[in-house]
């Protein structure tokens, strides 16, 4: 029997092949079968595109149009932007017909009929007919690898489960020998998503076992292929940092740390701590580490700033900018080491707070000059500028809902920092759409 041989006779056991075994010989001369009819594949319709690109099924003209049937629906396109048409068969047709013939407890059969049409990119029927095999025959080994399933202790297991047994496998007995049986046994078998799941369990495993190159590359490995919005992205990204500029593992911390540490996590600890070079393999110890790196993103933020502080009055363009961009440094630290820069990005918050609401009160000052032009407009019985400070007054006041909703969008993130603000921006709002529609309702009724 071939199969991957776990640690301490426990973990993943990937059973590949099992030549001694009757059913298994049946499965090995049927797949043998089954690459043998593949070589005899059946096309579809294809229609070449000028473009260059291409798309296959069954075709049909409608007029000016080329409809292509597809297994999930059809595609539709103009006749002028297509090159040629090749006909041929249409494997989901065949497809249809070859799995008519199948008797519904045929395992085999429906297996071997979805390596047919896996071959014939028909990918999402493939899947199913993977699925029924396991349907009818729960144990059935080929099917079940095709469907990136694996066999654990006394089952079989899909992926999502198999990263949960991992998880718990690496927490409860983990070793190296452990560790690295658990990431070959996975390998080729995980979507994307999927393997960001295991790098995440993999890297602080490794970590933990001192294995601090490995951790290192896992981490950055990890970050790369977290998604650009994904906090997470930093968190990794730092790790990955701390450990490249600490290759040997060991950090140095200072005594008033761990008490820091202690206390943030409102923990009681009766150990003697002392200073001095730590392992990066301690959660604790990594955790002072990155916070140390989150405080020195925020002192940059700070400095940044600082500069909007300054810039707020002489050019709030420039300031606003700034305090975007020192928001976005406090987002950093907050993304390594969860809200240490809240009071920051507050800060930060009520600065721009701040400008959007001088230039709405600038355009509500120049509102209220332009409504005293309008009444004079009324005693000269001057239409034309009665209608021309009209439409002047309706985009000033689309300037003050702008500032407004600029205001609202950046105090909701932080509620409790921002109740009152909130309350008066509402009743503002509330107060210029009412006033819009007052002039929009006098603009059309002079016929401006």
């Amino acid at each position: 029997m071939g199969a991957l041989e776990c640690p301490g006779g426990r973990g993943f056991c990937l059973i590949l092949t099992d030549t001694s075994s009757t059913r298994s010989g049946r499965w090995c001369a049927a797949v043998a079968v089954a690459v043998a009819v593949l070589s005899a594949a059946l096309r579809a319709d294809t229609v070449y595109m000028l473009d260059g690109s291409s798309y296959k099924g069954k075709v049909r003209i409608d007029g000016d149009q080329v409809i292509v049937e597809v297994p999930n629906g059809s595609i539709t396109l103009d006749r002028d932007r297509i090159a040629r048409i090749e006909s041929g068969q249409d494997p989901f047709a065949e497809l249809t017909e070859r799995q008519a013939r199948l008797s519904p407890r045929d395992a085999q059969g429906f297996y071997e009929l979805g390596l047919w049409a896996k071959a014939h990119d028909l990918t999402r029927n493939a899947k199913e007919l993977f699925a029924k095999a396991v349907e009818i025959d729960p144990g059935h080994m080929p099917a079940n690898l095709a469907l990136g399933r694996l066999f654990i202790d006394s089952g079989w297991c899909d992926v999502p489960a198999v990263i949960g047994h991992l998880n718990a496998w690496l927490d409860a007995d983990m070793n190296e020998a452990a560790l690295r049986g658990g990431r070959q046994t996975l390998d080729g078998l995980l979507t994307p998503d999927q393997r960001v799941a295991v790098l995440r369990i993999t890297a602080q495993a490794a970590r933990r076992l001192g294995m601090f190159s490995q951790a290192r590359a896992d981490y950055q490995g990890l970050a790369d292929a977290s998604a650009e919005s994904d906090p997470g992205r930093q968190r990794s990204s730092a790790i990955a940092q701390v450990l490249g500029d600490n290759p040997s593992g060991l950090y140095l911390v200072q005594l008033d740390r761990f008490a820091e540490m202690e206390a943030r996590n409102g923990e009681e600890s009766g150990a003697i701590r002392r200073s001095g070079f730590c392992s990066l393999a301690r959660d604790n110890v990594l955790e002072i580490a990155l916070r140390e790196r989150a405080k020195a993103i925020i002192a940059a933020g700070q400095e940044i700033m600082d500069q909007a502080k300054n810039a707020e009055i002489t050019d709030d363009a420039r300031a606003t900018t700034l305090y975007r961009q020192a928001d976005q440094q406090f987002g950093k630290a907050d993304a390594i080491d969860a809200d240490i820069a809240r009071s920051y990005r507050v800060e930060a918050a009520r600065g721009m707070v701040r400008i959007h609401q001088a230039r709405a009160e600038s355009n509500a000052q120049r509102f209220d000059g332009l409504n005293q032009r309008l009444k004079l407009d009324l005693k000269t019985g001057d239409k034309r500028d009665y209608i021309r400070n009209l439409k002047v007054m309706l985009k000033v006041l689309d300037d003050i809902q702008a500032e407004l909703e600029a205001v609202l969008n950046l105090a909701v993130q932080y509620k409790a920092e921002f109740k009152l603000v909130i309350g008066w921006t509402q009743d503002d709002l509330a107060t210029t759409k009412a006033m819009r529609r007052t002039l929009q309702g006098e603009l059309q009724s002079v016929g401006g």
